[in-house]
């Protein structure tokens, strides 16, 4: 994307942007992550259905060309394959998921090696919105689970930062929401 900034308004406002990043904002009143949303199919004669995000078909019906094959989206069921590892969790997240999905592999028949061809890498624009969705999704992700572990987390022992802001609340006339604490190892947190 090219901004280019017109001189005869003024320089400081709508100044071009001085970042190359990419960026989702999202809104929503009760204040939870996008993870919480869901797609509405309509088949064929019948009554409209709602699809969770996080449900296999999710991708594919919602980038049908990034999935030409039509295989599956990333579900909470997809097992590693045996490679003799023994590790605790059985399931592949949905980082791993998106990880195999973004990388590009090579294919290895009777010793000569080729490029696999990768939709998700050459659809342009339709990738970047590819890749920030499924940021959101990841990132939502994580952030659910944050909120529904609070007391693995410990978070109990921020009480004092709990009772200051119910007190700043009151005193502004305002209605306190419910405080998550995010861990330090949280990307993007403190």
């Amino acid at each position: 994307m090219y901004i280019k900034g017109e001189s005869t308004t003024d320089p400081r406002r709508y100044n071009a942007p001085c970042s190359n990043e990419i960026a989702a904002i999202f809104t929503n009143p009760s204040g939870n992550p996008p993870f919480d949303r869901s797609i509405a199919v309509y088949p064929k004669e019948e009554s409209m259905q709602e699809i969770s995000i996080i449900s296999s078909c999710c991708d594919p019906m919602i980038y049908p060309i990034l999935f030409p094959s039509g295989e599956d989206g990333w579900s909470n069921d997809i097992k590693y394959t045996d490679n003799g590892n023994t590790l605790k969790r059985c399931n592949v997240t949905m980082m791993e998921f998106y990880q195999h999905k973004f990388a590009i592999w090579g294919i290895c028949h009777n010793g000569i090696r080729s490029i696999y061809f990768n939709p998700v890498l050459t659809a342009g624009k339709l990738t970047q919105q590819y890749m920030v969705d499924t940021y959101t999704k990841i990132e939502g992700g994580r952030l659910t689970w944050i909120r529904n572990h609070q007391r693995e987390l410990r978070a109990e022992a921020y009480g004092g930062l709990s009772d200051f802001v119910k007190n700043r609340a009151k005193q502004e006339g305002v209605r306190a929401g419910k405080l998550i604490i995010l861990p330090s190892s949280f990307t993007g947190g403190p």
